[in-house]
């Protein structure tokens, strides 16, 4: 049974053998019209059922060609012979010969001497070969059988090699898609480190900035934080001493005298503190109204006292505003630093990512070689194989073909 198909753009023909199994291997265009155009002959031409015993052999190999004939002829000659060692010599033989010489047909003279030979076997043992007629047809279907087999096995492993090659090139695809999806993850990788590395670098930077930031703020708030503790300081002594002496009758008297004193004192300490800076402007506006005034007007007056106040809170506010400045400063470079601390992680983690895609990317490289060989290797592997499949099926077949017809041909002659 035969049927037409097609493989990868190759016409071929899938054969199943007579055991009915079914392991299609290929054929290619050129054996079908060998193979078909045979079976063809064997059925339009029938062999005549009419026994003529000295033209029996002549009859038989004028139905094929040359190389045929001789072959139909030889294995006749061997199995009335019930030689097996003959008959296995003339199958592999001829089969030997038409695959060395590529199929081409046999001599005139060899063709005459067969048939020759066979006509002396038949004409001097017709009684003999009809009634050893069932040995010699179960000794040509045993050889039938075993060509079969050979087609069979012929078939199965045709196939399987196909098969591989399919199965093989299949899985180095599978390979080289994953090959360059690892790529694509290395180079995903690669790029998320870099970038964690930028933003490390940045935040590296920004800790940097906040840092000395922080440490001016700081710096500023330590220098001015005892001068101004010194001076809020004075000035709560210098009020603290004008309510002592408010009211009292000793502010006229000499001992007011010498609080007045203690009190310019404090006032020059102040100017000499607030030297060089927007205070002084204060202490000596302070220290003018002081001057200018007693001790009891000193004490009563709301004006100077107000002022003293002022200075006091606006020393409050100074210190105030450094020590939120610092707070600032400080919180600012703890996040920064927390930020700092996220991306020297993700530096870490995206590095050993892009560490682990590359190891993953030259494992991948390195199954798709792999896969690649066996692809190569499976390729050649079915090319020699199907090379030595269509050099050996067409020939068996033939036999195979040629063994059914000599079967009818004798069944006939001994009707």
């Amino acid at each position: 049974e035969m049927a037409m198909g097609s493989h990868s753009g190759e016409y071929v023909l899938y054969v199943n053998s007579r055991h009915g199994s079914e392991n299609p291997a290929r054929k290619s265009v050129s054996r079908i019209g060998l193979v078909s155009g045979f079976l063809g002959l064997i059925v339009v031409a029938g062999f005549a059922c009419v026994y003529v015993s000295q033209d029996s052999s002549v009859e038989m190999v004028a139905k094929f060609n040359k190389a045929q004939g001789v072959f139909a002829v030889q294995i006749l000659k061997a199995a009335i012979s019930g030689d097996n060692k003959k008959i296995q010599n003339v199958v592999s033989s001829w089969r030997d010969h038409q695959i060395s010489s590529l199929h081409s047909s046999y001599g005139n003279g060899q063709m005459l001497r067969e048939t020759e030979a066979l006509n002396t076997i038949l004409v001097n043992s017709n009684s003999s070969l009809c009634t050893t007629k069932a040995k010699i047809i179960a000794k040509l279907n045993e050889i039938s059988n075993q060509i079969s087999d050979q087609l069979t096995n012929l078939n199965a492993t045709d196939a399987a090699k196909l098969q591989a090659k399919i199965s093989a090139h299949q899985a180095y695809l599978d390979t080289e898609a994953s090959y360059r999806l690892m790529e694509q993850k290395e180079q995903q990788a690669k790029e998320g480190s870099q970038y964690a590395s930028d933003k490390y670098e940045k935040w590296s930077q920004a800790v940097g900035n906040a840092q000395d930031r922080y440490s001016t703020i700081l710096a500023e708030y330590n220098a001015e934080l005892p001068t101004a503790n010194e001076q809020k300081a004075l000035l709560q002594s210098i009020v603290s001493m004008l309510s002592a002496v408010k009211g009292s009758s000793s502010a006229a008297s000499a001992d007011g005298g010498v609080v007045l004193g203690e009190i310019h004192a404090k006032i020059n300490l102040l100017k000499q503190i607030a030297k060089d800076s927007k205070d002084g402007v204060q202490i000596a506006g302070l220290s003018k109204k002081l001057s200018l005034a007693e001790l009891n007007k000193l004490a009563d007056s709301v004006e100077v006292v107000g002022l003293i106040q002022n200075m006091i809170d606006d020393i409050d506010s100074k210190l105030k505003a450094l020590s939120d400045s610092v707070a600032s400063a400080s919180s600012d470079l703890d996040a920064h630093k927390a930020k700092l601390a996220q991306y020297q992680q993700d530096v870490v983690d995206m590095s050993n990512a892009a560490d682990q895609a590359h190891h993953d990317a030259i494992a991948a490289k390195l199954q798709r070689q792999q896969l690649l060989g066996n692809d190569v290797s499976a390729s050649e592997e079915y090319d020699s194989e199907h090379a030595n499949y269509e050099l050996s099926y067409g020939p068996a077949a033939e036999q195979l073909a040629i063994l059914d017809a000599v079967v009818a041909k004798v069944q006939s002659i001994c009707a």
